[in-house]
């Protein structure tokens, strides 16, 4: 914002002709686009997303004093801490941790459960 409102849609420009071409790209190679490994990398993304707004939304609960805060004597660079709220809290780290895990083990599981079932209907037809 300081740099006034030309760079804003700059970028705003920038960010929306990357879109169309990669929007292009996607409807014109459609069929040949692997989308289940799309899928999964999507999840993959949305995990790291998960872990963030966790770290960040910990962080903030400390900063309120909600919650206690128990430091380690880890040293994390400034930028993890920016970019994806990592700090060296027993707090944060185990609620990213405990969120990831969650979040993994009920993909595996349904992959497991899903293949299971699939294996069932197999043996039960032959």
């Amino acid at each position: 914002m300081k740099l006034g409102n030309d760079v804003i849609l700059q970028g705003a420009l920038i960010g929306l002709s990357l879109t169309l071409i990669v929007g292009v790209l996607t409807f014109l190679a459609h069929k040949r686009l692997p989308y289940k490994k799309m899928l999964v990398f999507t999840g993959a993304l949305l995990v790291v997303v998960l872990a963030v707004m966790v770290g960040e939304t910990v962080q903030e609960m400390q900063l309120a004093g909600w919650i206690g805060t128990t430091t380690i004597n880890v040293h994390f660079p400034d930028w993890m801490g920016v970019w994806f709220c990592i700090f060296p809290t027993v707090e944060t780290l185990s609620l990213q941790v405990i969120a990831v895990i969650y979040v993994v083990g009920t993909y595996l599981a349904a992959r497991y459960l899903t293949k299971r079932k699939v294996n069932s209907k197999q043996s039960q037809s032959a």
